[in-house]
């Protein structure tokens, strides 16, 4: 991580909340054979609803008064349905909203469906983690679209998973990518022996960062972006379907649900009344909080004990590098 150094004409970013996001949608248009949501067939019954929920959710978010950035994080793939980037424009449109991004495999028809945002959105505050699937896609056609979207001027980072035996996909993708857009690694689901030495420096020299996904990093409520604010509200938080919401994805607790006060901010933290002093502190019993933060969406709260992370800001949720790469 030594190559990349801070941008000095970067500002404090300002304090905002960030919005996770997880529909009912469960399915994919890929098949890898690792993952679950591929071998789940596409409903129409489920689709229908998640739609309905993502309608209820836009019009709850019109309410919302405190600037915040708003990640769909899905189950499957969700940006080859339209009305996800319908609703993706219209909330980029809301003058609270600083910006809109969702994880995708990039397998949606770009020109198609970019024209329909810029119909009604504003692309500057679109971002996209971009996931490159080598048994599915080609490196050049994937390449292809990733220099689309970036033509259209939208923000993005692009990855993979770091299997040891697409190590040549994986070079190629590296060395076709466009300079400016950071290719992150997440490490290899299941994988029950450490990587080798061998394959650690490979991964290392294509993501500088690739080091934090190798590491347990113990979680700890008290150092994370999901730490209350002097109001006690949260600045981060993780919203389900049918509105419940949680400290993160990996939190077990539910705070309070969506549809149950006016505004987030009125969310208070676990087990105090709006009578009671606030906790300097939240813990991890209050969270439910697993051993460890074991993922990107999760890791990338812990800001206070990651400083790494200074690199992604000022939403580092979305992966995408805002300093420069020397």
């Amino acid at each position: 991580m030594n190559n990349f150094h801070p941008d000095k004409t970067a500002t404090t970013p300002e304090k905002i909340r960030h919005i996770q996001y997880r529909g009912i949608l469960d399915s994919c248009n890929y098949s890898c054979s690792y993952c679950p949501f591929s071998k789940r067939p596409h409903s129409p019954k489920k689709e229908a609803k998640d739609r309905l929920c993502l309608s209820r959710l836009l019009e709850q978010l019109k309410k919302e008064t405190e600037r915040f950035t708003f990640q769909i994080v899905p189950y499957g793939e969700a940006l080859i349905h339209t009305y996800y980037w319908e609703f993706l424009a219209e909330l980029s449109r809301l003058e609270t909203v600083k910006a809109v991004g969702c994880q995708t495999n990039a397998s949606f028809p770009a020109k198609k469906m970019i024209a329909l945002f810029l119909k009604t959105g504003d692309i500057s505050k679109l971002r996209l983690w971009c996931t490159f699937h080598p048994s599915m896609t080609s490196v050049e056609s994937f390449c292809r679209q990733i220099s689309l979207l970036k033509n259209y001027g939208i923000s993005l980072c692009a990855g993979a998973v770091a299997d040891p035996s697409r190590k040549d996909a994986l070079s190629r993708f590296k060395a076709s990518l466009p300079k400016d857009i950071y290719f992150w690694l997440n490490q290899m689901d299941g994988k029950r022996q450490p990587y080798s030495p061998e394959d650690r420096a490979f991964f290392e020299s294509i993501d500088p960062f690739f080091l934090l996904e190798e590491t347990p990093f113990p979680s700890d409520p008290s150092r994370c972006q999901a730490e209350f604010s002097p109001d006690g509200t949260l600045n981060h938080i993780f919203i389900k379907a049918n509105g419940d919401i949680y400290a993160c994805i990996l939190s077990k607790t539910c705070l309070g649900n969506l549809y149950g006060q006016e505004h987030i901010s009125d969310l208070l933290p676990p087990g105090n009344q709006k009578t009671e002093n606030l906790p300097e502190k939240p813990s991890k019993k209050a969270f439910q909080c697993p051993r460890f933060c074991h993922c990107f969406l999760a890791y990338q709260n812990l800001s206070a004990a990651i400083p790494e992370l200074a690199f992604f800001a000022p939403y580092p949720s979305f992966r995408i590098l805002n300093r420069n790469l020397r």
